[in-house]
C-alpha cells in the first residue's frame, strides 16, 4: 500500500516511533503500519515493509541482525477495531460452546447479531451531519483479528503476482465479512469462508467462486466492490446504502440506522489514514 514518510530523519523517529523487538515480528502476519529499521551509517530510519503486507520467514530470519524494527503510533488508532474483531470472535467461540454443551446455538442468532452490532457499531463514527463513516483500512484490522489468517501460501501467491490486486483483495474480502456481520450473519465458518473466497474471487478471477455463491453474496460482493471503486482509502459514509435498490443495501441501510442512532462514534480520535497521524499525507 502506498504511504507517505518511507524515510524518517532520527530526530521525527525518536519522538514519533515505537520499538518492536524483533522476535514480535511473525512469518505471514499483516502489518498495519509501516516498519522502518534504523540505518546508523546515516542516521535516519529507513521503511522495509508497507502496511498490508507481511514477513516470509526467510526475511524474519534475514532481519535477526538488527534487533528491533519501529513503528509509527498511528497504531494507536488501530487499537480499537482490533480488539473489537477479538470481542467479536470471543462472543462467536463462546456461542459454538454453548451449542456443543445444549446441542443448539446460545444464544439465538438474533441475540447473537445484536451484540455482535453493540460491538462494532461504536467503530462507525458520527461525521457531523447526520451520518456515519468508516474507512475500509481501518475494517481489514477489525477483520484481521476476527477472522482465521489467510493461507500462507495464497498471501504469497497473490502478493508476488501482483501487489496492488493482492491489496484489493485484502481491503474487499475484510469489507465483505465486515458489512456481513451487519447484515446479520451468525455463522463464523460461513464468514471465514466469505472472507477466503471474496479474496480468490479479487486475485484469481471469477472462476474462483464456489457453490457457496449465490444472489445475496453476489449481491454483498458488488457493494464491496463498489465501495473500493468509489472511495479507496477514504471514508464512506451509511448513505452510500441509501439509494441502492437491492436487498442486502436495503438491509444495511436499515442497521446503519440503528448504529446511527445510538452507537456510533461521537468523540475520540479519528480513525483515518490521511494526516499528520496518519500514514497518508492528506491532499
Amino acid at each position: 500500500m502506498e504511504f507517505s514518510r518511507k524515510k524518517l530523519s532520527k530526530e521525527y523517529g525518536a519522538e514519533n516511533l515505537r520499538q518492536l523487538p524483533i522476535g514480535n515480528l511473525e512469518p505471514f502476519k499483516l502489518m498495519f503500519t509501516p516498519v522502518y529499521v534504523f540505518m546508523k551509517k546515516n542516521e535516519k530510519f529507513l521503511s522495509i515493509k508497507g502496511p498490508l503486507d507481511f514477513f516470509t520467514p526467510e526475511e524474519c530470519e534475514r532481519f535477526k541482525a538488527v534487533e528491533s524494527v519501529f513503528i509509527p503510533q498511528f497504531i494507536d488508532l488501530l487499537e480499537p477495531f482490533f480488539q473489537a474483531g477479538r470481542r467479536t470472535r470471543r462472543l462467536f467461540e463462546w456461542s459454538e460452546k454453548q451449542g456443543e454443551s445444549t446441542g443448539e446455538l446460545s444464544p439465538p442468532p438474533f441475540e447473537l447479531s445484536d451484540a455482535v452490532l453493540k460491538i462494532i457499531g461504536p467503530l462507525w463514527r458520527n461525521s457531523g451531519n447526520g451520518g456515519i463513516w468508516v474507512e475500509p483500512f481501518f475494517v481489514s484490522a477489525f477483520t484481521e483479528k476476527f477472522c482465521d489468517p489467510l493461507p500462507q501460501e495464497v498471501l504469497q501467491r497473490s502478493r508476488n503476482q501482483n501487489m496492488p490486486t493482492y491489496e484489493r483483495g485484502v481491503l474487499l474480502s475484510s469489507l465483505g465479512v465486515f458489512l456481513g456481520l451487519h447484515l446479520g450473519y451468525c455463522d463464523f465458518g460461513f464468514l471465514n469462508s466469505l472472507r477466503k473466497i471474496f479474496f480468490d474471487v479479487v486475485t484469481l478471477g471469477p472462476g474462483a467462486a464456489t457453490c457457496f455463491w449465490s444472489e445475496e453474496i453476489e449481491s454483498l460482493f458488488s457493494i464491496s466492490s463498489t465501495l473500493l471503486d468509489e472511495f479507496g482509502l477514504s471514508a464512506f459514509e451509511e448513505s452510500c446504502f441509501e439509494k441502492r435498490p437491492d436487498r442486502v443495501s436495503v438491509k444495511l441501510w436499515f442497521r446503519l440506522g440503528r448504529i446511527r442512532q445510538s452507537l456510533a462514534t461521537i468523540r475520540g480520535p479519528l480513525a483515518t489514514v490521511f494526516g499528520e497521524q496518519g500514514i497518508v499525507d492528506a491532499g
